[in-house]
């Protein structure tokens, strides 16, 4: 009911009924969003911020959760397109939520540039917020995240650093849970113990508020620590986990990961051909990404399956072991090795 009176109104709204077809209009989207109709939700915010009686502010509120919903959806380039859109809004506060809402968009596909570094700079610059000021702070870790994306891997976990710091000491749950999940992307060898406990700490929070967002995020990359570590058992633990995340909120993403982590749990069993099956789901769900795709990751999963298969015995004749590593990828003469037999003889034959 509420739907079809949502779109009665907003069709009949030049007739004067533009409270009823903003009221109706964020029902609708509301009752998708409950639903997980992510797609149905953004449309209704967008039909709703497209009522020309709307005040700037107002319009670009409703056009921020069209974006949010489009990412859940994991239409990542509508979105950020959105966002981009926004963020020359005069309002240095919409601005600077806009800008956080581009780099939400653009760490989950992976994108490589400094395009949300540089709008977080910029509307951090000119927000006029406290350093103590939870908004402030939540940007601040967005920006550590998008630094690293951008390439600047030091001055990144200086900022996730400072966000953390800054998120502690004003004691707001939301806020440091924020400031956690954005400095997880920091996963070098040296820095695999302290993502384990920032991830497990998130892991806890993300569980005890029920925030399943959080949890499919502090899954992921717990399952990365884990698998760069060697710990099978703690893989297995957050695989569960993400299967929580991903049944409780249907973001495409996150079943994307899901995937992916039960791909590796399939290889480090030697189940070849399940993990076979599970890098195929994860293409699946990766082709509903839109622009941004996934065929990357699922060309190393299908080489390393090959190469522990012998798919890829026809090709070592071509290397020899003296190539340089730059501009050259020559890992085929290498095989799978638990990694305290890597550590103790390395580089492995």
């Amino acid at each position: 009911m509420i739907p079809r009176l949502a779109n009665h109104y907003l069709v009949a709204h030049v007739l004067g009924y533009h409270e009823q077809a903003l009221r109706y209009a964020g029902q609708a989207a509301r009752m998708a969003e409950q639903s997980l109709a992510y797609e149905d939700a953004a449309k209704w915010y967008e039909r709703a911020a497209s009522l020309a009686e709307l005040k700037l502010a107002d319009r670009a509120k409703l056009n921020l959760w069209a974006a949010a919903n489009h990412m859940r959806a994991g239409d990542f380039a509508r979105a950020r397109a959105i966002y981009e859109r926004i963020s020359a809004i005069e309002d240095p506060l919409i601005r600077l939520e806009a800008a956080v809402g581009y780099e939400d968009a653009s760490w989950r596909p992976g994108l490589a540039d400094s395009k949300a570094a540089d709008l977080l700079a910029s509307a951090l610059e000119s927000c006029g917020l406290d350093t103590d000021d939870p908004r402030y702070i939540h940007a601040l870790g967005s920006f550590g995240r998008a630094l690293g994306f951008a390439g600047e891997a030091a001055r990144a976990r200086e900022i996730s650093d400072r966000a953390i710091e800054l998120a502690r000491a004003v004691d707001d749950p939301t806020v440091v849970q924020h400031a956690l999940m954005t400095s997880l992307w920091h996963l070098t060898p040296d820095m695999c113990a302290i993502q384990e406990e920032r991830s497990t700490e998130l892991l806890h929070a993300a569980q005890a508020r029920r925030d399943y967002d959080a949890l499919g995020s502090a899954a992921h990359f717990r399952a990365m620590v884990s698998y760069l570590t060697g710990r099978p058992e703690a893989l297995a633990a957050s695989a569960a986990d993400m299967q929580r995340s991903v049944q409780a909120c249907g973001q495409p993403f996150f079943g994307f990961i899901s995937a992916c982590v039960e791909q590796a749990l399939a290889f480090l069993r030697g189940d070849f051909a399940g993990a076979e099956r599970w890098a195929d789901i994860a293409l699946r769900t990766g082709n509903s990404f839109g622009a941004d795709g996934t065929e990357g990751s699922h060309g190393v999963q299908m080489f390393m399956i090959r190469r522990e298969t012998g798919g890829l015995d026809r090709f070592a004749g071509f290397v020899d072991g003296s190539e340089r590593f730059a501009g050259r990828w020559v890992p085929a003469c290498w095989r799978c090795t638990p990694s305290s037999t890597a550590n103790a003889a390395w580089p492995v034959p």
